[in-house]
């Protein structure tokens, strides 16, 4: 009896270990760095670019770093990040090679990383974040910023695709103000001469154009036009591009007005002047500063004729 006891125990006991499941493969911990490596999150991503605008007080943006290979790391790996000096000077170095200026560092006291060590902890695949905090308000808009962190590890991790650096740059790029919603209105239209209607001034197109007054009893020098957008946008500058013609019987000089409430305008460019011939472009930068609206008072034209013409009138911004 007692040798059947026995063997009922044996017996148990090796159905027991016999159940005992293997952890599986992903589960598995090591410090085997052969096929392991270490991704370092936003930098795999290339340059990031942080928000300035709005001037808005400070904002954040995170650094992590994460695991990759088969299983979980068996021991805690400490990453430290730290600014990249040689990488910043590289950086302009080839900037300036290329002829475009040099970024600026960041502005003292613009910037705090609350964690410069942070770690991904033995049998996870993820680090804690390390917080970039910075403040908007230090920024020039007008201006392009730069800093680089780099991060590396004491345990002989190698990092995916060799980044172990991230770029923060903290810039705004003028853009042309979408014009959705704009109203035009002149203090004369002519109907019929490719329109002529104040509307073509913001109709996206160069073929059509806005045309003062010239028959029966024509309209003279000044002459206006306005655009009212439906909300205020941050405005840097406004382009004209004149009539597609090969004349020069359009303004020459005006007064540039920006309103604030669509109704009270104030005097943002004085006497300024258009070129006789340019079919393109032509830019007039203003104080940076929200508008809902601008408006042209033309005082004077390339020549004595006292009717004129406009094809797009187009707004600049943040």
């Amino acid at each position: 009896m007692k040798n059947i006891l026995k063997l009922l125990i044996l017996v148990l006991l090796f159905s027991a270990y016999s159940c005992k499941k293997e952890p599986k493969d992903y589960e598995k911990s090591s410090d085997d760095k052969t096929n392991a490596l270490l991704t370092l999150q936003k930098g795999i991503n290339g340059r990031q670019n942080l928000t300035v605008f709005p001037h808005n007080g400070n904002r954040t943006t995170q650094i992590a770093v994460n695991y990759g290979g088969l299983g979980v790391p068996a021991s805690d790996i400490d990453i430290n990040i730290e600014v990249d000096q040689t990488a910043f000077d590289s950086i302009n170095n080839v900037r300036e090679q290329t002829g475009l200026a040099p970024f600026l560092k960041f502005p003292a006291g613009s910037y705090s990383l609350d964690n410069p060590s942070i770690k991904i902890p033995s049998g996870k695949i993820n680090s804690n974040y390390s917080t970039l905090t910075y403040n908007s308000d230090a920024f020039a808009l007008d201006k392009q910023y730069l800093i680089v962190f780099k991060v590396s590890n004491n345990s002989g991790y190698k990092f995916a695709n060799g980044v172990t650096r991230v770029e923060f740059v903290a810039a705004v790029n003028e853009k042309e103000h979408p014009k959705t919603g704009w109203v035009a209105t002149a203090s004369s239209e002519h109907p019929g001469e490719n329109t002529g209607l104040a509307s073509a001034l913001i109709d996206n197109n160069l073929a059509t154009y806005w045309h003062s007054k010239y028959s029966a009893v024509a309209a003279v020098y000044p002459h206006e036009a306005s655009i009212v957008f439906p909300k205020e946008l941050y405005t840097t500058k406004i382009s004209l591009h004149k009539r597609q013609a090969a004349n020069n019987t359009w303004f020459k000089i005006f007064d540039l007005y920006g309103t604030t409430d669509g109704t009270t305008w104030k005097l943002i460019g004085e006497n300024l002047v258009t070129e006789a011939a340019e079919l393109g472009p032509q830019f007039y930068p203003i104080t940076p500063q929200y508008l809902k609206g601008v408006k042209l008072v033309m005082k004077s034209g390339h020549t004595t004729a006292q009717t004129t013409h406009l094809a797009e009138i187009s707004v600049f911004g943040y």
